[in-house]
């Protein structure tokens, strides 16, 4: 802990260069809130769009002429506790200057604000309201901080501007930009990985009302229709459209590449193809979910995967209990018994996707049953994939009842005792790699 520095002596110098107006407190904070190193940056860019670039470039030199020899990551004793100095520091300037200066600077310069930068600041309060306390996809998050600032996160420096362009088909440069201009917002950034954007609190008000107006500028879908354009996927059921409903989930659960790789093998499609190629309007676009509707996105796939899911598992339960089985089903398996038979363990997919199966070690019968026919590089891949499970694989071709069965000789016997009761039931087509050259229709 220092002992050398005089607390009063600093305050009283922030007191000096307070007087001088609101860039110059804005500069004060951002200067006491950003790591060594990074202070320049980020007083310049956030002043400069707020107050012109000789202001913003005067009153970081006179902050830093200021402070240039105080060590703001010491730590003091303030009433017998020990904190950092610039955690002090930072809550001195917020409680004494920010909130009733900001308040009313923001109140002029909204009331200012031309249609076009409202356009793009509705879309973007709306999200920061829909993305509240959550992270999306891992490279942006929204929170509120216990000292009432409003935080967004991004792990790339434009990625906050591309997801307000994703929602609102808009062509922004800089959406931050638009915070520091008019909310007396600033920038906290700190490495090339953590772009941070800070909104005071006084200024929430205006967010709300902005992001209650975002239906004015852009077409958000409803619950219903989401709802519906997803079932409609489904029951189309089409190659495209089983890669659609795909591509959602993945997006909605995770952003890394190896997650959609059962579905690029499986399509037959590379991943930058799919990303660019796959689009449902209003609700994903580029991979990324639109983040108006995230939840009611979200919300409407598990519904439709469950619907989905028992209506496969009825489908084959009826065929078993025709045949003398007992069923017995749980989340996404069923197991057949029969007395003077082998027990047979079904997974099933409403869609393709990344899936292990496990459990029922003591069963000698597995499948999973996947809805939707592959391309052949998945067939070249699946060994790789199933490494040393002895369970196999089924592909339902609904419309066309039909199974496309892989030919693979460590399995056959578990073939063989799928095939003696499904045959009865749908045409089942073995597959041979080698004699493959094409690509099944579409199911």
């Amino acid at each position: 802990m220092s002992e050398s520095i005089n607390i009063d002596d600093i305050k009283s110098k922030i007191d000096d260069i307070a007087k001088n107006g609101i860039a110059y407190i804005i500069g004060l904070h951002v200067f006491f809130d950003s790591l060594r190193y990074f202070e320049r940056e980020n007083i310049i860019d956030t002043l400069e769009p707020a107050f012109g670039e000789k202001v913003a470039q005067y009153v970081c030199s006179q902050i830093e002429e200021a402070f240039q020899h105080i060590d703001k990551h010491a730590r003091v004793k303030i009433e017998g506790k020990e904190v950092y100095l610039y955690e002090y520091l930072k809550k001195y300037i917020l409680e004494r200057y920010v909130s009733k200066t900001i308040l009313e600077e923001a109140e002029k310069r909204f009331n200012q604000m031309p249609e076009e930068d409202k356009k793009f600041l509705s879309v973007a309060c709306a999200i920061i309201n829909r993305l509240n306390n959550m992270d999306y996809h891992l490279k942006l998050s929204v929170k509120r901080q216990e000292d009432g600032l409003i935080t967004i996160l991004s792990s790339d420096f434009d990625f906050f501007t591309f997801v307000v362009s994703l929602a609102s088909g808009f062509d922004i440069s800089n959406v931050r930009t638009l915070f520091y201009k008019y909310f007396l917002g600033y920038q906290s950034d700190q490495a090339a990985t953590r772009y941070l954007l800070k909104i005071y609190p006084v200024v929430e008000p205006y967010i709300e009302k902005l992001a209650s107006e975002v239906s004015n500028y852009v077409r958000i879908p409803d619950k219903q229709e989401i709802k519906s354009k997803l079932e409609e996927l489904y029951r189309k059921g089409d190659l495209l459209d089983l890669l659609k409903l795909a591509v959602i989930e993945w997006a909605l659960s995770s952003r890394l590449e190896s997650d959609l790789g059962f579905a690029v093998h499986f399509f037959g499609i590379p991943y930058k193809q799919i990303i660019e190629a796959i689009m449902v309007e209003g609700i994903i676009s580029n991979g990324f979910i639109n983040p108006l509707i995230y939840d009611d996105v979200k919300e409407a796939i598990n519904v439709l995967y469950k619907e989905a899911l028992k209506e496969l598992m009825d489908i084959f339960k009826s065929i078993f209990e025709e045949n003398g089985y007992a069923s017995l089903c749980g989340r996404e398996c069923c197991t057949f018994t029969k007395p003077t038979e082998k027990s047979i363990y079904l997974c099933f997919l409403p869609w393709p996707k990344r899936y292990y199966l496990s459990g029922a070690e003591e069963i000698g019968t597995k499948a999973v049953v996947v809805r939707g026919l592959p391309s052949q590089l998945l067939f070249q891949h699946l060994k790789k994939y199933e490494g040393v499970e002895k369970f196999v694989w089924l592909f339902l071709d609904i419309k066309n009842r039909r199974i496309i069965v892989p030919i693979d000789g460590e399995r056959k016997e578990i073939y063989a005792e799928l095939e003696k009761i499904l045959s009865k039931y749908f045409t089942i087509e073995p597959f041979d790699l080698e004699k493959f050259k094409g690509h099944p229709s579409s199911s």
